[in-house]
């Protein structure tokens, strides 16, 4: 008697989701569903069955995701593409043993793609591919000289192949261990060619923030009038017509009114003035550019994906309490269908931007997204000027997507954007020093930067964790309190995430990430302040690198800059430690129970561990001689007057000691 095994694929989700199970029967031949077998539904109804040459995944995916077969027009490989696609949607698993996701499937699915192009080009089939030793490793070669990117997943399918029979798979990939390498040592090749996300620098970062607020300045005492505007536009064919060419009135239904009228009606001429609003399709471009205006703000005050800023709900506001800061709670997640609730530190401002958003998004949902179950905080704008707008209605599953291009928020100045080489070399170099920025795509000094939703993540973890890598002068006034909450949530992480009334241990959110690269930071931070230091290092650490391990040398500094990795490495197990001080640095791994001040210079010129530097002692000479004058204004010959400028004293003291130690150092 055979056996018969049940798949389910996309286990998990919700039950209006799921697509049929699929029951194989062992005594029979290969895994190959019946044509009117369903791979998808939404709501109960099914969007996709196996004989379809179009599979929509949209459900099992965070954006809208369509595997297209019919581009291989001969049928036998067409059939081999979706026995493959389908293999992998029930057998396939992730790094933590989940079942794929929709994206997941849709690059298995472009693997197969490929395939199949190459073995149409062969006049062969793609089971030949993966049976011949000899072709798969010059289709390997192919692609690794053409589309390296490619190589993960078809990895990821050989594996899978290779976890089931022949029998039940129908394929016969032969295992080659050479080929096996090969193909691991091309993957690990271009993972270690893929670099980081761009660190935006501080100084772009906090002139684009404070752009965004002008212009958030600008547009919200309008919010009620441009939600009322908004309203009449969807609703109202007849309303906001172009005056030039003034059609029939009778052809619409409703009161007519020409652009002008209309907006003077509503009080909107003066703020359409300004940013150019003049007709229907500049007005959606408007309110596109206001809500991308308002996802860079979210991005940059809270470090989340474009996704998870994407699928945001109208109520996501999570107020301050007298125990919590002000969050952000949202969902993320493989499917649509299984969400995991998120929260995210913010800054009390971004309730602005939220209630903006909600102006918008509001009567675009009465109209057209009333089938939705939530309101979304962010619906697209660019469909709403069009024809035939009645028989239109907004489909959740299409990501309002975030443009890297700067042209579609509010307008920034490109000169205060604009990427130097103090930039380059003291920030984007620090935290990378062994790429090679002369062959990135778009940087180059002099041209503008690009602003992208990632990056934002990758800069607030890099500034929040600190470790002297970059000077957060210019984002102390805007972020300063952002990041000290961040660094005292996060850095605890799930010990704080039930204070914050959500988590933050998704493997992508913001809080793992920094905990993920926190070796990293702290170990270009010990790379700049350290071994390529520019000024002497005093105190008994600082003595002893700069007599043995600073790079002098143009060699010797490139030398460091490619063993940076090595030292990440060091940082990552636990043999070199560095974290920032006001005085320099520390490589000490253990909690210093020392005070900072009176008497922090003596502490910290008796410790092994410290790390000294003039520049910054000459900072906090500076700083304690105003406070000192501070107090004579206020309460002179004091006491704590008096304490104040023994403090300073005793600073300057200090700073002439290590004056005179410096010069010695110059002479020798």
């Amino acid at each position: 008697m055979s056996h018969v095994v049940t798949f389910q694929p996309f286990a998990g989700i919700r039950d209006d989701l799921l697509p049929d199970p699929f029951y194989y029967d062992e005594g029979n031949s290969h895994i190959e569903p019946s044509p009117d077998h369903v791979i998808s539904r939404r709501d109960g109804f099914v969007l996709s069955r196996y004989k379809d040459n179009t599979w929509d995944l949209t459900p099992y995916a965070t954006k809208r995701t369509v595997l297209i077969f019919d581009t291989i027009c001969n049928i036998s490989l067409l059939s081999e593409m979706k026995r493959l696609t389908y293999i992998f949607m029930i057998y396939g698993r992730g790094r933590s043993g989940t079942m794929p996701g929709g994206a997941s499937v849709a690059h298995i699915f472009y693997t197969t793609k490929i395939l199949a192009q190459y073995a149409n080009s062969k006049a062969i089939g793609i089971n030949d591919i993966l049976k011949n030793k000899r072709i798969l490793k010059n289709f390997i070669a192919f692609q690794n000289r053409n589309s390296p990117s490619i190589l993960t997943s078809l990895r990821v399918l050989l594996n899978t192949l290779k976890s089931i029979s022949e029998k039940r798979s129908g394929f016969i990939y032969v295992y080659d261990k050479k080929v096996e390498r090969l193909l691991g040592r091309l993957v690990q090749m271009y993972s270690d060619s893929h670099d980081q996300t761009e660190l935006i620098p501080v100084s772009i970062y906090a002139t684009a923030a404070k752009m965004r607020w002008e212009h958030m300045s600008c547009v919200e005492p309008y919010a009620k009038k441009l939600s009322v505007f908004l309203t009449e536009f969807i609703n109202n064919e007849a309303f906001a017509r172009p005056s030039k060419k003034l059609p029939e009135k009778s052809k619409y239904n409703g009161e007519f009114s020409t652009w002008d009228d209309a907006t003077a009606k509503y009080g909107l001429t003066g703020l359409f003035e300004k940013y150019g609003v003049t007709r229907h399709k500049s007005f959606t471009s408007f309110l596109n550019q206001i809500q991308n205006t308002c996802r860079h703000l979210i991005h940059q005050y809270t470090g989340m994906r474009e996704r998870e800023c994407a699928t945001l709900a109208h109520d996501c506001w999570l107020e301050k309490t007298s125990e919590m800061p002000s969050r952000i709670r949202g969902y993320t997640s493989k499917y649509i269908g299984y969400k995991n609730p998120q929260v995210w530190i913010t800054h009390d401002d971004i309730k602005r931007v939220i209630n903006l958003l909600n102006a918008i998004s509001k009567p675009i949902y009465e109209h057209y997204g009333k089938h939705l179950k939530k309101r979304p905080l962010i619906m697209r704008t660019g469909f709403i000027a069009g024809k035939n707008k009645e028989t239109q209605s907004y489909d959740e599953s299409v990501c309002h997507t975030l443009s890297n291009s700067n042209s579609y928020e509010l307008s920034l100045s490109i000169e205060d954007i604009t990427l130097t080489q103090q930039h380059l070399d003291n920030e984007l170099r620090a935290v990378e020093p062994d790429r090679d920025w002369s062959k990135h795509e778009w940087i180059e000094v002099g041209k503008p930067w690009h602003f992208a939703a990632h990056q934002y993540r990758r800069s607030l973890a890099v500034y929040a964790l600190g470790s002297g890598l970059v000077s957060l002068f210019a984002i102390k006034e805007q972020f300063g309190h952002l990041l000290s909450l961040i660094t005292a949530y996060y850095g605890n992480g799930n010990l704080t995430a039930k204070r914050l009334d959500g988590k933050i241990d998704e493997t992508n959110h913001i809080g793992k990430y920094m905990a993920s690269i926190d070796y990293q930071i702290k170990a270009y931070g010990f790379i700049k302040n350290v071994y390529l230091s520019e000024e002497p290092l005093f105190g008994a650490g600082g003595v002893h690198f700069e007599k043995h391990v600073i790079a002098r040398t143009p060699e010797a500094r490139e030398a460091v800059m490619k063993s940076a990795p090595h030292t990440a490495k060091k940082f990552k197990s636990g043999l070199l430690h560095w974290h920032d001080t006001p005085m320099g640095g520390c490589i000490c791994s253990d909690k210093c129970d020392k005070y900072l001040l009176p008497d922090f210079f003596i502490y910290c010129n008796g410790c092994d561990h410290s790390v000294q530097k003039l520049s910054k002692i000459e900072k906090i000479a500076e700083a304690q001689y105003k406070s000192a004058m501070a107090w004579g204004e206020r309460m002179p010959d004091s006491i704590v007057h008096r304490t104040e400028v023994r403090k300073s004293i005793a600073l300057n003291e200090y700073v002439e000691l290590l004056k005179r130690k410096q010069e010695k150092l110059e002479t020798v």
